[in-house]
C-alpha cells in the first residue's frame, strides 16, 4: 500500500528522512493538487497493474 506524506516540512533533509522512512511520495502544503492528482493516478495505476 503507498503511503504519501502530506506536510509543510519542504527542506530538502525532510524529505530525505520521509524516504529513508519508507514513504512513497512527499507532498508539501499548500497541495499542488495537480500534482497531488498526478501522485494518486500513478499510485492506483501501479496497483492495477500488479493485479494484471
Amino acid at each position: 500500500m503507498p503511503v504519501i506524506a502530506v506536510t509543510a516540512n519542504a527542506m530538502p533533509s525532510d524529505v530525505e528522512r520521509a524516504q529513508q522512512a519508507g514513504f512513497d511520495s512527499y507532498l508539501t502544503k499548500p497541495i499542488n493538487f495537480h500534482q497531488l492528482l498526478e501522485i494518486l493516478n500513478r499510485h492506483l495505476n501501479l496497483g492495477v497493474e500488479e493485479l494484471a
